[in-house]
């Protein structure tokens, strides 16, 4: 979502994923954030996967984008 000053934020619950497990790519205009978690449990293997692809406003600074993961799973993208 952009706000009046063009500035731009994302948030998206990652809960259930480590840092490790997160991606966020910026490839021209297009945003992607994936997360994939795999855990083998007693010869059980649970595997969750997620992606978001955001098509960023050509007059955003891509330069001053800041990514940010809070201690509850939440992961912060402004620009």
């Amino acid at each position: 979502q952009s706000n009046d000053k063009g500035d731009f934020a994302l948030r998206c619950d990652t809960s259930g994923f480590k840092p490790e497990e997160l991606t966020v790519d910026l490839d021209g205009q297009t945003l992607t954030v994936n997360g994939k978690h795999v855990e083998d449990n007693e010869g059980q293997s649970v595997e969750r996967h997620f992606s978001r692809v955001i098509r960023l406003p050509k007059e955003l600074d891509q330069n001053q984008i800041k990514c940010e993961l809070d201690d509850k799973g939440e992961l912060s993208i402004n620009i």
